[in-house]
């Protein structure tokens, strides 16, 4: 017999390594390799991958509309915000919120969700945290909140 080959015709197989029952080659002994180098020079594989996630077509962005509607769905989503009392603006994929909130961690909130749109360049946050009067809140959920 010759040298063996791989289901792709390969002769230069390393002895260190296996082929799966896909053609991925692995690491005979167990071992993890680092994750910086990837072992598998097949451009198959997934370690030789790049991650494209979020990326667009050359020259492409989202409308300020529409911006402004995937993070208002976000500020709608979430259960942890009250957005009852933030405007939104989008110009340029710069996002600007405006607004009160009842406690601090909401306008760092807001802020996040909608830094994580995919599209937006900016946020300008200004937000404040601001005391409600009690006609505010029907529920009495802020009485005694300063």
């Amino acid at each position: 017999m010759g040298t063996a080959l791989n289901r792709f015709g390969e002769s230069n197989i390393r002895p260190d390594t296996y082929e799966d029952e896909f053609g991925m080659r692995h690491p005979a002994n167990g071992e993890e390799l680092e994750h910086s180098v990837a072992w598998s020079r097949d451009p198959r594989s997934e370690a030789s991958r790049e991650n494209h996630r979020g990326k667009g077509p050359r020259n492409f962005s989202r409308t300020d509309e529409h911006l402004r509607e995937e993070v208002c769905e976000a500020f709608l989503m979430n259960p942890d915000l009250d957005p009852e009392r933030i405007d939104v603006d989008v110009k340029d994929g710069v996002v600007t919120l405006k607004g009160h909130v009842r406690l601090r961690d909401d306008r760092w909130l807001a802020e996040d969700l909608a830094r994580d749109i995919s599209g937006v360049k900016d946020v300008v946050n200004l937000i404040t945290r601001g005391k409600f009067d009690i006609g505010d809140d029907p529920g009495g959920l802020i009485k005694g909140v300063r």
